[in-house]
This record gives structure tokens, C-alpha cells and sequence, in this order.
């Protein structure tokens, strides 16, 4: 991971959020105090957790400019 942000802690983008390994890094993210928001992109939407912003899109869509890919780190379990 990248440095905390002091004032508000990590915008964390996680891939493959609904898969194993990306499941047990959601719940991980959801509870480290450093990990302010979990966006997680996902076909189908995702279970409610903390911190977790679930956009739910069309990957063949490209939505390269949506203003949640603004974020300090990315985890990708795909």
C-alpha cells in the first residue's frame, strides 16, 4: 500500500471483489483502520460491508474518467 493519507485514510480499488481471495481482501480492508473506502467495481452488486462503494457496470463499457478511480491504491485478486 501506498502511504495513508493522514486526514481521511486509503482510497482502496479492489478487483475481483466477489471472487475467494478478493472476498477475504474486502473483509481485511473493511476492518484495517487505514482503509477509509473500499471501491470495488463488480458486475452484479455485492453484499453490504463497511467503507464499501459497489459500482455495479458493463466492463465493456469504458468508464475510464468516473470519478471513483481517483484512489491511492488497487489491490487487483482477479
Amino acid at each position: 500500500m501506498t502511504k495513508p493519507n493522514q486526514t481521511s485514510g486509503q482510497r482502496l480499488l479492489l478487483l475481483g471483489a466477489s471472487g475467494a481471495v478478493g472476498s477475504q481482501v474486502l473483509a481485511l480492508a473493511s476492518a484495517d483502520e487505514r482503509v477509509a473506502q473500499i471501491i470495488a467495481p463488480s458486475r452484479r452488486a455485492l453484499g453490504a460491508a463497511p467503507k464499501l462503494m459497489n459500482p455495479v457496470m458493463d466492463f465493456a463499457q469504458d468508464e475510464l474518467d468516473a470519478d471513483w478511480l481517483n484512489v491511492d491504491s488497487v489491490v487487483c485478486a482477479l
